[in-house]
């Protein structure tokens, strides 16, 4: 069965956060929808399907706290039974009518 995934792991020992939002092609849009935090200890790999809404650019740990990175973590895709992966970066980073902030062009 052709499958495409992300995955994600933490680079040190503090750990990641990883924040994740519900996808449904058919939800009530008066209902608010709040994403999850999860944490991914040392060690662990987090594995979802591709269509995940995510983001993860949180800290773990104070700037000043010697010796600690906050929450460095490695993405990677996974593609099973010849899936293929996306031909360009699928994420828009941007605000509607203003692509200056667009990362991917």
């Amino acid at each position: 069965e052709k499958s495409l995934r992300i995955g994600f792991f933490p680079l040190t020992n503090d750990g990641m956060f990883l924040q994740v939002w519900p996808t449904s092609k058919s939800r009530d849009i008066s209902v608010p929808v709040e994403g999850e935090m999860i944490f991914i200890p040392y060690g662990k790999l987090l594995v979802v399907p591709a269509s995940t809404i995510h983001g993860g650019g949180f800290r773990t740990s104070p700037l000043e706290e010697a010796g600690r990175n906050g929450n460095l973590r490695f993405h990677l895709y996974v593609a099973t039974g010849r899936a293929s992966l996306p031909l360009h970066q699928n994420n828009k980073y941007t605000e509607p009518h203003d692509k200056t902030k667009e990362l991917s062009r």
